[in-house]
């Protein structure tokens, strides 16, 4: 429809108007899309922190206190008897075994 107030709209007149009510449909979609990807590439990253960064194999379990880092297994914590925080450089009085579900 025109915006004239026309009463007998044309062909052309609504496939302008569909175009027009389409086009944010399509521009969502897409914006989804990129979203999706932002999510696998946030899973990928996060998957990443949760490896152990001495080995980058077992899974961390290993929170370092009184700073509470959370970047070892228990399993490297151990066999490198970590005395002092890899990410800030804090003495290391406690080490607790952690546990995710």
């Amino acid at each position: 429809m025109k915006y004239t107030g026309n009463i007998s709209p044309t062909l052309n007149d609504l496939n302008i108007r569909k175009r027009n009510e389409i086009r944010p449909i399509q521009q969502e979609a897409a914006e989804a899309v990129d979203r999706h990807e932002s999510i696998f590439e946030e899973n990928s990253r996060l998957k990443h922190i949760l490896k152990c960064q001495r080995c980058n194999v077992n899974n961390v379990n290993a929170l370092f206190l009184p700073c509470a880092h959370h970047r070892m297994c228990m399993k490297c914590a151990s066999k490198y008897d970590v005395t002092v925080c890899p990410i800030c450089d804090r003495p290391i009085r406690e080490i607790v075994k952690t546990f995710m579900g």
